[in-house]
C-alpha cells in the first residue's frame, strides 16, 4: 500500500511539474490594445492576429502596425466606421517581443501615430 501511495505521489508531482512548465510558457504571451476616440488596434497573442477598427465616421482611418525583431513589420488598415475590423493573421515565433502602434490616416496616408506598446507573441 505504501509503495502504491509513493508511486501515486511521484506521478502527481511529475504531472504538476510538466503542466506548470507548459503554463509558464503560455503565460509570457500578452495581448496588446490601444484605444483612442477614433478607433482601436489590438494584437492577440492567441493565433497571432492584428486588428484595426475605425469607430468614428470622420474621414480618418485607423492603421495598426506590429513590429518584431529581426526587421519584421505587419500592418492592417480600416478606413470605414462600419465596426467591421480589418484583421491579419501572422506567424511569429513564440515568446518574441512585439510592438503595436496605432496611426490615424487620411486618404491612406499616416497623419499621427501613437507611441509603440510592447507585448509578447
Amino acid at each position: 500500500m505504501n509503495r502504491v501511495l509513493a508511486r501515486l505521489a511521484a506521478v502527481t508531482v511529475l504531472a504538476a511539474l510538466v503542466l506548470g512548465a507548459a503554463g509558464a510558457t503560455d503565460a509570457s504571451a500578452t495581448d496588446i490594445r490601444i484605444v483612442y476616440d477614433r478607433g482601436t488596434v489590438k494584437f492577440e497573442d492567441w493565433g497571432e492576429h492584428i486588428e484595426a477598427i475605425d469607430t468614428l465616421a470622420d474621414g480618418y482611418g485607423i492603421r495598426a502596425y506590429l513590429s518584431w525583431k529581426p526587421d519584421h513589420t505587419a500592418a492592417v488598415h480600416d478606413a470605414g466606421a462600419d465596426m467591421e475590423p480589418a484583421r491579419r493573421n501572422l506567424s511569429i515565433p513564440e515568446n518574441r517581443k512585439v510592438w503595436l502602434t496605432m496611426c490615424y490616416t487620411r486618404n491612406g496616408a499616416n497623419v499621427k501615430c501613437s507611441k509603440a506598446k510592447a507585448g509578447r507573441a
